[in-house]
């Protein structure tokens, strides 16, 4: 997890078919399917699309799309030390945005390691 948060990428998941049929489908025949990467997702701030196997191209071009536009923020922690220990960061709409556009998600990396 640490190299995924240093290296900046966004681990994104496109499922083909619908995954909690299948998972319900082996959990009847005994068997256990574990999502390995849905934490990945939350902690990076990727993307999950779920597609029917029609659409993969198109599902697969407007994720790449979603990734190219999205917005890269910066600023300057108040915290200086340069332990190497993770900082959790939560990023928020102010309510006047919010009023304005509606509610909204953001998807975001839950936080950075401090260099060392």
């Amino acid at each position: 997890m640490q190299q995924l948060h240093e290296s900046g990428a966004a681990v994104c998941r496109l499922v083909v078919g619908d995954f909690n049929a299948t998972v319900n489908e082996y959990k009847k025949q005994g068997f256990i399917l574990r999502d390995s990467i849905g934490g990945y997702l939350a902690e990076t701030g990727g993307i999950l699309s779920q597609v029917d196997k029609d659409d993969v191209t198109a599902k697969l071009a407007r994720l790449i799309e979603r990734l190219r536009s999205r917005y890269s923020l910066g600023y300057t922690p108040l915290n200086g030390k340069r332990d190497g220990k993770f900082r959790n960061i939560k990023l928020k709409v102010s309510v006047d945005v919010e009023r304005r556009e509606g509610e909204m998600t953001i998807v975001a990396r839950k936080g950075y390691y401090a260099p060392g």
